[in-house]
């Protein structure tokens, strides 16, 4: 296979669906040698073929695949600096947040205490779960609900 500048493109064969790709439709693996050397190259399997084999292996195995929260917790034990650092940031923000639209924050809690429990989206034939919008935070109590979707089309415009 050319290139616009008529060179060959290197490629390789898939070890699964048997097609020559180009050498972008692989993964890069990092391997030593006999000697000890490092090495990078190509898998066997592209990139498609190594996707289908890994979704199944995890349907086949669902206790050994960790869940976001379990990869989440084992970061958080390895580097407790850098997520004492971001939580640090995290609160500053929000804190700054509070400070500079206290109504949002006021809208909200009180939002929070009138409706506790969630509500369907007030969109027409909208069945997800909606999250409270705030079309004037100077009435608090006013609440359209709206999906994560139509949330996300209100802010927008």
């Amino acid at each position: 296979m050319p290139d616009e500048k008529g060179a060959p493109t290197p490629s390789k064969r898939c070890t699964g669906c048997k097609h020559v790709k180009p050498l972008t439709e692989f993964y890069t693996q990092h391997w030593l040698t006999v000697n000890g050397e490092p090495r990078v190259g190509p898998v066997g399997l592209c990139k498609t073929c190594d996707k289908k084999r890994c979704g199944a292996w995890q349907k086949a195995n669902p206790d050994k695949v960790p869940t976001i929260s379990e990869k989440f917790a084992a970061w958080r034990a390895r580097h407790p600096d850098k997520y004492a650092a971001y939580m640090s940031r995290k609160g500053e923000r929000a804190a700054k947040h509070r400070a500079k639209y206290p109504e949002k924050k006021r809208a909200r809690d009180r939002a929070i205490r009138v409706y506790p429990e969630r509500r369907k989206c007030s969109i027409l034939g909208c069945l997800r779960i909606g999250e409270r919008h705030h079309p004037d935070y100077s009435k608090p109590e006013l609440i359209v609900w709206l999906c994560k979707k139509h949330h996300q089309e209100a802010h927008r415009g």
